[in-house]
């Protein structure tokens, strides 16, 4: 007996067992292993079985996903329908164009090329202005103020107007999907 008050010989007994099926030799070595630290220290560590690896597994990717869905409804949302809007993708990049937000509160959009760049006031532009031209792929759109400011690079000069078009560059459903949220949940014109 040892101090845990087990036989020492029951070691013995699943190092043979372990011998006679060669097949499970490596989980049997880690067994007896953890079996003799419980029979001479006291000390009970339960090896982690395949099953409950992939109980962890499921574990962490629930977790994971409800992170993810979490951390997407809000500010992504915005973020992925304006970068759809005026790039034609959710990333908002495209080998020549690159979208970001200046301001969210204020609804202050950038959109950078090379060599020219605009800055989009979307609380400004009227709702009821944009059209979607399919035959020119062109969304256009106006308002009473200044809803754009464009300004070429090496030139001091920035050009402001109130009335734009971009380049329809995505799917026309979802662009139109896309200026529905930015326009109804996001940025609330302030025109009439």
């Amino acid at each position: 007996m040892n101090d845990a008050g087990r036989p020492v010989d029951s070691t013995m007994r699943w190092h043979v067992r372990c011998r006679t099926m060669p097949s499970n030799f490596g989980y049997c070595c880690w067994h007896v292993f953890l079996r003799l630290l419980d029979e001479l220290f006291g000390v009970n560590i339960q090896p982690v079985r395949r099953g409950n690896m992939r109980g962890l597994n499921v574990a962490i990717l629930t977790a994971a996903t409800a992170w993810a869905g979490t951390a997407i409804s809000g500010d992504d949302a915005f973020k992925q329908a304006i970068n759809y809007v005026f790039s034609g993708n959710v990333e908002g990049k495209t080998p020549q164009l690159l979208s970001s937000i200046i301001d969210e509160t204020k609804c202050i959009i950038s959109v950078e090329t090379p060599g020219n760049s605009w800055v989009y006031y979307m609380k400004e532009i009227k709702p009821q202005s944009v059209v979607i031209d399919e035959h020119n792929r062109k969304i256009s759109f106006e308002g009473d103020g200044t809803i754009v400011e464009h300004t070429f690079e090496g030139l001091l000069k920035i050009d402001k107007e109130n009335m734009n078009s971009i380049t329809l560059r995505g799917d026309i459903e979802r662009t139109k999907d896309a200026l529905k949220l930015i326009f109804t949940k996001y940025c609330l014109p302030t025109s009439g």
